[in-house]
Protein backbone atom coordinates (compact mmCIF):
# COMPACT_ATOMS: atom_id res chain seq x y z
CA UNK A 1 0.00 0.00 0.00
CA UNK A 2 2.93 2.19 -0.71
CA UNK A 3 1.52 4.63 -2.97
CA UNK A 4 -1.70 5.38 -0.54
CA UNK A 5 0.66 5.91 2.06
CA UNK A 6 2.85 8.25 -0.10
CA UNK A 7 -0.91 10.35 -0.72
CA UNK A 8 -1.60 10.36 2.74
CA UNK A 9 1.82 11.41 3.93
CA UNK A 10 1.67 14.51 1.32
CA UNK A 11 -2.16 15.26 1.91
CA UNK A 12 -1.08 15.49 5.98
CA UNK A 13 2.13 18.08 4.51
CA UNK A 14 -0.39 19.61 2.37
CA UNK A 15 -2.60 20.66 5.77
CA UNK A 16 0.02 21.23 8.16
CA UNK A 17 2.39 22.39 6.04
CA UNK A 18 6.55 21.84 6.93
CA UNK A 19 6.54 19.36 9.47
CA UNK A 20 9.85 17.21 9.84
CA UNK A 21 8.46 14.11 11.48
CA UNK A 22 5.99 13.28 8.58
CA UNK A 23 8.98 14.23 6.16
CA UNK A 24 10.54 11.24 7.30
CA UNK A 25 7.88 9.30 7.34
CA UNK A 26 6.98 10.27 3.77
CA UNK A 27 10.74 9.81 2.76
CA UNK A 28 10.89 6.09 4.50
CA UNK A 29 7.86 5.34 2.13
CA UNK A 30 9.26 7.05 -1.00
CA UNK A 31 12.31 4.95 -0.40
CA UNK A 32 10.65 1.51 0.17
CA UNK A 33 8.20 2.13 -2.64
CA UNK A 34 11.58 2.56 -5.44
CA UNK A 35 11.64 5.97 -5.37
CA UNK A 36 15.21 6.69 -4.62
CA UNK A 37 15.47 10.15 -6.38
CA UNK A 38 12.37 11.50 -4.35
CA UNK A 39 13.56 9.98 -1.20
CA UNK A 40 17.08 11.29 -1.60
CA UNK A 41 15.86 14.84 -2.10
CA UNK A 42 13.60 14.53 1.24
CA UNK A 43 17.37 14.07 2.68
CA UNK A 44 18.57 16.71 1.31
CA UNK A 45 15.04 18.95 2.23
CA UNK A 46 15.70 17.48 6.03
CA UNK A 47 19.22 19.22 6.02
CA UNK A 48 17.99 22.30 4.39
CA UNK A 49 15.43 22.91 6.73
CA UNK A 50 17.68 22.40 9.59
CA UNK A 51 19.30 24.97 9.08
CA UNK A 52 16.00 27.21 9.71
CA UNK A 53 14.23 24.82 12.59
CA UNK A 54 14.68 21.40 14.54
CA UNK A 55 14.80 18.44 12.50
CA UNK A 56 15.12 15.18 14.61
CA UNK A 57 17.66 12.88 13.76
CA UNK A 58 15.15 10.24 14.22
CA UNK A 59 13.67 11.72 11.14
CA UNK A 60 16.74 11.62 8.80
CA UNK A 61 17.30 7.93 10.56
CA UNK A 62 13.47 7.11 8.90
CA UNK A 63 15.03 7.90 5.71
CA UNK A 64 17.95 6.09 5.61
CA UNK A 65 16.14 3.09 7.03
CA UNK A 66 13.85 2.91 4.07
CA UNK A 67 17.08 3.29 1.74
CA UNK A 68 18.28 0.11 3.27
CA UNK A 69 21.48 2.10 4.21
CA UNK A 70 21.87 0.80 7.95
CA UNK A 71 24.71 1.99 8.68
CA UNK A 72 23.39 5.96 8.02
CA UNK A 73 20.31 4.73 9.90
CA UNK A 74 21.95 3.32 12.75
CA UNK A 75 24.66 6.59 13.22
CA UNK A 76 21.34 9.17 13.16
CA UNK A 77 19.61 6.94 15.58
CA UNK A 78 22.72 7.41 17.84
CA UNK A 79 22.22 11.08 17.12
CA UNK A 80 18.59 10.83 18.28
CA UNK A 81 19.95 8.80 21.74
CA UNK A 82 22.28 11.48 22.19
CA UNK A 83 19.59 14.35 21.77
CA UNK A 84 17.19 12.34 23.94
CA UNK A 85 14.42 12.64 21.61
CA UNK A 86 11.11 11.50 22.96
CA UNK A 87 10.68 9.21 19.44
CA UNK A 88 13.39 6.76 20.75
CA UNK A 89 10.43 5.69 23.42
CA UNK A 90 8.81 4.15 20.28
CA UNK A 91 12.29 2.19 19.39
CA UNK A 92 11.29 -1.04 20.17
CA UNK A 93 7.98 -0.72 17.58
CA UNK A 94 8.30 1.12 14.80
CA UNK A 95 7.93 -0.48 12.05
CA UNK A 96 9.71 1.69 10.08
CA UNK A 97 13.07 0.36 11.25
CA UNK A 98 11.96 -3.36 10.94
CA UNK A 99 15.01 -3.83 8.66
CA UNK A 100 17.82 -2.73 11.34
CA UNK A 101 16.58 -5.51 14.42
CA UNK A 102 18.27 -8.08 13.31
CA UNK A 103 21.58 -5.48 13.34
CA UNK A 104 23.75 -5.94 16.84
CA UNK A 105 23.80 -2.26 17.21
CA UNK A 106 20.52 -1.83 16.84
CA UNK A 107 20.07 -4.11 19.73
CA UNK A 108 22.71 -2.50 22.16
CA UNK A 109 20.78 1.27 21.31
CA UNK A 110 17.52 -0.54 22.36
CA UNK A 111 19.48 -1.86 25.45
CA UNK A 112 20.63 1.78 26.00
CA UNK A 113 17.74 3.42 25.70
CA UNK A 114 16.52 1.26 28.53
CA UNK A 115 13.68 -0.82 26.76
CA UNK A 116 12.72 -4.19 27.29
CA UNK A 117 14.43 -6.82 24.93
CA UNK A 118 10.66 -8.20 24.25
Amino acid sequence: MHPEAIAALRAALDSVGRNPQIEGELGHALAVAGERAEALAMLKDLGHLSATRYVSPYSVALVHAGLGDRDQALAWLDKAYAERSDYMAYLRLEPMLDSLRSDQRFVALVERVGLPSR
